[in-house]
């Protein structure tokens, strides 16, 4: 539960705030709907092509590899040449963790499905209320910047509690 509550709030947090962080920027709201555009387009693609590799690679090994690469692909939010590919890239990075990790509850704990279910929409459901929201009031003081910073913050501690995953 911690680990979908965390990881789900770091993904509407980095697409829900790219539009106003490029508005925040001085970088206007159409630099930001194209990287909501390219967030969600490779997110997409992602859940499509890179989800066969999961069975050779291992659930929580690509989880973690997953995690690895959103958190870079934030990081390249940090410069203005590279956000848009930056968003685009933790889009990539955060596509297969939610499916993946209910896919490795059920095969852990098969007779526990519906309540791991019930468990991981719980979860998604409070974090896409609050973790966004934190988010926001944390921008809002310290400033747009500071949603680079906060971003691989989160991402970071998702990929921490992956290592508490038996």
């Amino acid at each position: 539960a911690v680990t979908l509550f965390v990881y789900v709030g770091l993904e509407i947090s980095t697409s829900s705030w790219a539009t106003t962080f490029f508005a925040g920027l001085g970088e206007g709201v159409v630099a930001g709907a194209l990287a909501t555009a390219g967030y969600f387009l490779l997110f997409t693609l992602g859940r499509w092509f890179a989800g066969p590799v999961v069975d050779r690679l291992g659930l929580m090994r690509m989880v973690r590899l997953a995690l690895a690469l959103a958190a870079i692909g934030i990081a390249l939010t940090a410069w203005p040449t590279t956000r848009l590919a930056g968003f685009a890239l933790a889009g990539l990075g955060q596509s297969l963790v939610f499916p993946t990790v209910l896919v490795w509850g059920v095969r852990r704990h098969p007779i526990w499905r519906p309540e791991l279910n019930a468990v991981a929409l719980g979860a998604a459901g409070a974090a896409s209320m609050t973790v966004p929201y934190l988010i926001g009031v944390a921008v809002a003081g310290l400033g747009t910047p500071a949603l680079t910073p906060l971003l691989i913050a989160l991402t970071l501690v998702a990929l921490g509690v992956t290592f508490s995953l038996r």
